[in-house]
């Protein structure tokens, strides 16, 4: 509708994306999706917990992230800014930019990735 509010971010080359994602699971300390199914179980189960999860258990080439999920990650962007920013994990501009789209998107909306 005309009042509905968006934002639009470009999160990076696609390898420029892919690296932020690295540092930021990194800074997580979550390890490597791996590539078989046999072992997809316990990686999640090792790594649900941790901060940004939701970005790593998710193919971020298409698709949506919807509101709940959304309000988590806004949760950890947040509460993790000062740190990320401090350990140069990621640049300040792209958690700026996750911080005002989840923000968005937690309250009723979308994160739309393409």
């Amino acid at each position: 509708t005309p009042e509905t509010e968006s934002f639009g971010w470009h999160g990076g080359s696609y390898g420029g994306y892919g690296l932020l994602r690295r540092n930021l699971a990194d800074f997580a300390g979550i390890e490597p999706l791996p590539k078989d199914e046999i072992h997809e179980r316990t990686w999640e189960d090792n790594n649900q917990e941790k901060p940004f999860f939701e970005l790593f258990w998710f193919s971020d080439c298409e698709g949506t992230i919807g509101p709940e999920t959304s309000a988590i990650l806004l949760d950890d962007f947040s509460r993790f800014r000062e740190e990320l920013v401090d350990a140069g994990a990621v640049p300040e501009w792209w958690i700026d930019a996750w911080i005002k789209g989840l923000t968005l998107a937690a309250d009723g909306g979308l994160v739309d990735f393409h």
